[in-house]
Order: structure tokens, then C-alpha cells, then sequence
């Protein structure tokens, strides 16, 4: 049976430190208060995921509101999210997992069946990718056995629109066949508040 690891990168809900880029059109409040509404319902679709499950914070943990389920955290290293990403990985692959999806926690129609379904690409493909309607991505996950799967995260813009097509590229350069699931939206500056309806 494959041996599959979901992480899931968090930030604990201080104002002023998350969604900085709401604060402007929405204050630090508003801004704390939505990505805590997002993290709840990403805390409440991963529970149910039924594989091994791992959040990686910055800062210290927040307490992460969860029961019945069985959770590992880690802290992030200091780096770029490619930097960061890349350690993840390698760590899951050491520690004997076979293939790992990471996602974000900031993605209000994350569900379970996306999940699912990405878990499924990788059995046809080396990598699986969610974007985003920004340019990005939301989701991503590699199998052990993917050759040079570590230099698909170097020299990418990160935080830009252009993230997901550097990623698709490096995946090309490195021979990384790649699958793509669900386009979704993120939530970080005001035009993205429409989207919020996704949130149960």
C-alpha cells in the first residue's frame, strides 16, 4: 500500500501578520479573522483525510482544533517557500513516505475529493499540481521516485503570477510528468473576498 503523507502549511492567526495584503482594503482584524475562517475549514477537510497527516507552521503552532484525529506538526525552516517545500518533502520521503501532497490553508474550496483526487494523479504521474487562478498553486505533490523532482522549485519567482508556468516549465526541463487538477481560487487581495462563499 502506498504510504502517502498530507502537509499542510499554517501560520498562527495574529492580525497584522497574516493576509497582509487584505490589510489595506479590510484592516488587520478583518484580515486575522478571514484567514482563521479559512484555516478552520481547511483544519476540517484535512481531519478527514484518511492518510497520515503533518502541519507545518511558522512562528509557534497554533492550536489546531481538531479531534478524533492523529496529527504530527513541524516548524518551517528560514528560506524561501521553495526552500521550504523542498525540506518538507525530503523529510516525508526520509522518514519512508512514498508519495506526498502539501497544500496551503488559505484555499476556501478545499475539499475532501480534491484531495482525493490529487492522491489518485499521482498514480499516473510523478507530480500532481492545483493552481490557482493568480498564477499560482495551491497544491502540489511528488512521488518518492521522481528523478530531480528538487531543482523543479529552483529559480521559480515565488509570490508572482507567473509561479505555476515556471513550475510547469521546470517540470518539462527535468522530464517531471506533471498532472493538473482543479483550478481554484486563494484568497489574498480584496477582488479575491467574492470567492469567500466557498467557506461552510
Amino acid at each position: 500500500m502506498t504510504k502517502c503523507l498530507l502537509i499542510v502549511y499554517v501560520k498562527k492567526p495574529i492580525p497584522g501578520l497574516v493576509k497582509t495584503r487584505l490589510i489595506p482594503s479590510v484592516g488587520a482584524e478583518k484580515a486575522c479573522e478571514i484567514y482563521t475562517d479559512l484555516l478552520n475549514k481547511t483544519l476540517a477537510v484535512a481531519s478527514n483525510f484518511p492518510e497520515d497527516l503533518l502541519f507545518s507552521y511558522d512562528l509557534e503552532c497554533p492550536e489546531l482544533s481538531i479531534t478524533h484525529r492523529a496529527y504530527n506538526t513541524s516548524k518551517q525552516i528560514v528560506g524561501t517557500l521553495g526552500d521550504r517545500m523542498v525540506h518538507d518533502f525530503d523529510t516525508a520521503f526520509k522518514k519512508g513516505y512514498q508519495s506526498v501532497l502539501l497544500i496551503g490553508s488559505d484555499i476556501p474550496s478545499i475539499s475532501l475529493s480534491i484531495l482525493k483526487e490529487a492522491q489518485s494523479r499521482l498514480s499516473k504521474h510523478s507530480m500532481v499540481i492545483g493552481p490557482t487562478y493568480d498564477g499560482g498553486y495551491y497544491l502540489i505533490g511528488i512521488k518518492k521516485e521522481t528523478p530531480n523532482w528538487k531543482k523543479v522549485f529552483h529559480n521559480i519567482s515565488w509570490s508572482t503570477s507567473i509561479v505555476l508556468k515556471e513550475t510547469l516549465q521546470k517540470g518539462k526541463e527535468q522530464g517531471v510528468s506533471v498532472g493538473l487538477i482543479q483550478k481554484l481560487h486563494d484568497i489574498d487581495v480584496k477582488e479575491d473576498l467574492e470567492f469567500l462563499d466557498g467557506i461552510d
